[in-house]
């Protein structure tokens, strides 16, 4: 005789016929559900808030660009700007210190002044359709401060 099992309906197949993964479901439900996580080390919060940045290597800017944020993560964020910014330089955020405190937390992110963060640009690509450039940020850590005192200078300077 041939076993039958039963699909979410209630209807009969012959066992193993339902192989889209449906037992595995119900005997792992855990299991599936993170498959479909991102394999992240910090989840991505959806953080649309306007931004001011420079790039601190290279030719010395006194202009701050505007951007988007896209979304924000205890190690980073994604902008996207107009403007773009060379893989890894390293770059000055201006942005709202509050709101982004409310968020993370920003206690090992190597803040200048207050609402101003120095990140380095991990990826970067230039969206064809809309001709905006996108950027994932990486911020840069307290204890890494002394690594980057004559950026931390520069970026003191810029007053606007």
């Amino acid at each position: 005789m041939m076993r039958m099992e039963s699909s979410p309906s209630g209807k009969k197949f012959p066992f193993g016929a339902l192989g889209n993964g449906w037992r595995e479901k119900q005997a792992f439900p855990k299991a599936a559900s993170l498959r479909k996580a991102e394999r992240r080390k910090y989840q991505r919060i959806t953080y649309v808030w306007p931004i001011r940045f420079c790039e601190l290597n290279g030719k010395p800017s006194a202009l701050l660009h505007i951007a988007k944020s896209k979304n924000l993560s205890q190690s980073g964020m994604k902008i996207t700007s107009i403007v773009p910014l060379e893989r890894n330089a390293i770059a000055l955020l201006d942005l709202n210190g509050k709101a982004l405190a409310e968020n993370i937390s920003v206690d090992e992110i190597l803040m200048v002044l207050e609402g101003r963060v120095l990140v380095e640009v991990a990826w970067r690509h230039l969206n064809l359709e809309s001709r905006l450039f996108e950027a994932g940020l990486r911020f840069i850590e307290k204890k890494k401060r002394r690594d980057y005192e004559t950026l931390i200078a520069r970026a003191i300077a810029i007053n606007n």
